[in-house]
């Protein structure tokens, strides 16, 4: 399932296929992280046999294919979004957890080789989510320049998105999809995921 659906009613989302793969690593991370916000497992003890079970998958293929995946993505100055188009790239946001919850799965000179090159890529309003669009998602590009902790690069990103949120003339929710290079919403507005806005709090508790 790839959300919980439009609040207040949780019946699922209403659109899309089943995500089992990228969702139950979704809920391997958020309970990593609240076992490190809160400094015991007592939430991941209620599901220790699913997350086990899931955790066990994992571990089992991650490492191999993050090796696979930096030979088949790389690009010179970036890593590529499709592997069989080298000018192709994308915010590898995600990341953010390999961070904050100490995994260490990559190495930091592919953060830091990312990083560089989306300071390339940036336009007047922030930073586009790849290659495909100018448009970003705005809570994406918060999360990506969290990789960083160079305070320099965070107002780099941040900048722009406020001068978007200050600027612009839609009259409506915060938005999560903006355009990067013109003042205009594209579309999401006022979603709850604008609370990953406040991810570096994480790594301040």
């Amino acid at each position: 399932m790839h959300d919980l659906g439009g609040y207040p009613i949780v019946n699922g989302q209403t659109v899309g296929g089943d995500m089992p793969i990228e969702e139950a690593g979704n809920a391997l991370i958020m309970t990593a992280a609240i076992a490190k916000m809160e400094k015991n497992a007592s939430y991941a003890e209620k599901h220790w046999e699913t997350l086990t079970h899931w955790a066990e998958y994992y571990m089992d293929a991650a490492c191999e294919m993050i090796k696979e995946w930096e030979e088949s993505a790389y690009a010179g100055d970036h890593y590529r979004l499709a592997f069989d188009q080298p000018d192709s790239w994308g915010m590898k946001y995600n990341l953010i957890w390999d961070r904050l919850l100490d995994l260490n799965l990559f190495p930091k000179r592919i953060i830091q080789k990312e990083m560089d090159f989306y300071l390339t890529k940036m336009n007047e309003l922030g930073c586009p989510l790849d290659s495909r669009h100018s448009y970003t998602k705005t809570d994406w590009m918060v999360w990506t320049v969290s990789l960083s902790t160079d305070s320099t690069t965070f107002r780099k990103f941040i900048l722009p998105l406020h001068k978007f949120m200050n600027e612009t003339k839609d009259r409506v929710p915060m938005a999560d999809l903006i355009n990067t290079d013109q003042s205009k919403v594209v579309d999401f507005r006022g979603r709850s995921v604008v609370g990953g806005y406040f991810i570096r709090l994480l790594e301040q508790n």
